[in-house]
């Protein structure tokens, strides 16, 4: 895919965002990141990616897979016993209103820490139960709907891939190698952000409290975390993409066909990662010392920083990994590094002292409690 001209603004946020600083260089805004993004974007496969708009509110989320859905503490959602595997399974409004739960032994309730919809996921809902949406009874033909970038040829079925060619059909060849060039990138530069932090506060010695009071381009964090939810939210094929990702070693370059600029700007992110790593052996030997299995590397990084974040992070992240644990090969293993990590995520003599420095404000325990919340409960029946 050849590479198209990059209009100058476009061009000097994707340089402050994922280049080389400069002496003077301000951190980037929420705009410089989202503007960086939607740049790249197209850079790797025109608006196609684009089409998958993010979603806000409790609005169904209708894809080529379950409902992803996510809702905060105070939204509506129901239980029906009829239909749920587990006590905590539950599907929102639109997948109940569209489904057939006449006779159901079923309740409508308030979400006390918040949620995601488990129409369409036969792990935690019955197929007869979910919406015709999401593969239930009423479905015309596929479950699944068809992308719009997907290859069409000879050799190719609907779906755009060849039997056993990719983990993530419904792409062509030369699209699915950067857009895994551009979620290798944006995962590289997200651990770079919070690790540069985490490896600040160990040399100056500080607080948790006052880490997430000084944490740095916590805007452009946010708003990558906002972006790999927003583009894994309809498609299983985006997802799978983004899960690899998480699930591999950061590693720069994007392999052979990949557009010249993502890959610079991968191999760019990874160094600096490497870096931060290098500089501060004691954070990835965190990591190293609750598991060395290089597929949980990535988010045990991640874990062992979380007292580190503030609340806007911690709320970006719960929905980012709330969105790819519909991908059960990721879900089995941040289910594995909840286990193994659970002390250090969970430290209640931390948590404890960041309530009390910061008098009772902030949400310092509850912001915790709220990921740890919905992560168990999500990854409670692996």
């Amino acid at each position: 895919m050849a590479a198209s001209a990059m209009p100058a603004e476009a061009e000097e946020a994707v340089r402050r965002v994922f280049g080389a600083t400069r002496d003077g260089d301000s951190s980037p805004t929420s705009a410089d990141t989202v503007r960086a993004l939607s740049a790249l974007e197209s850079l790797a496969c025109g608006s196609m990616l684009a089409k998958q708009d993010n979603k806000s509110g409790n609005a169904c989320c209708v894809g080529d897979g379950p409902c992803t859905t996510i809702w905060n503490a105070g939204a509506l959602a129901y239980r029906c016993r009829t239909c749920q595997v587990n006590d905590s399974s539950a599907i929102c409004p639109d997948c109940f209103n569209a489904g057939d739960h006449e006779g159901h032994d079923y309740s409508l309730y308030v979400s006390e820490h918040g949620g995601c919809c488990d129409c369409g996921d036969e792990l935690s809902w019955r197929r007869e139960g979910s919406c015709p949406r999401h593969g239930g009874p009423g479905a015309a033909g596929s479950a699944a709907m068809e992308v719009d970038y997907r290859q069409e040829g000879e050799g190719k079925d609907r779906r755009g891939s060849s039997a056993g060619a990719s983990t993530a059909p419904g792409f062509a060849p030369e699209v699915e190698t950067n857009l895994r060039c551009l979620f290798d990138l944006v995962i590289a530069r997200l651990l770079q952000v919070v690790l540069s932090n985490a490896a600040a506060c160990h040399r100056r010695g500080s607080s948790a409290l006052s880490a997430r009071l000084a944490f740095e381009n916590k805007d452009l964090a946010r708003e990558l975390l906002v972006w790999v939810s927003a583009k894994t939210e309809d498609s299983q094929t985006s997802r799978a993409l983004a899960c690899d990702s998480f699930l591999r070693p950061p590693r720069g370059g994007g392999g052979v066909g990949a557009n010249l600029a993502l890959s610079g700007l991968g191999a760019l992110a990874c160094a600096g990662l490497r870096k931060v790593l290098d500089e501060n052996g004691g954070l990835e030997e965190d990591a190293l010392s609750l598991s060395r299995e290089p597929d949980k590397q990535s988010i045990l990084l991640l874990l062992t920083s979380l007292r580190f974040l503030p609340s806007s992070l911690v709320d970006a992240l719960t929905t980012c990994i709330l969105r790819l644990t519909y991908d059960d090969r990721f879900k089995r293993v941040f289910t594995e590094c909840m286990v193994v990590g659970y002390g250090r995520v969970c430290d209640v003599e931390m948590l404890s002292a960041v309530n009390e420095e910061s008098g009772g404000h902030l949400g310092g325990r509850s912001m915790h409690r709220n990921f740890l919340t919905r992560l168990t409960v999500q990854v409670r029946e692996e």
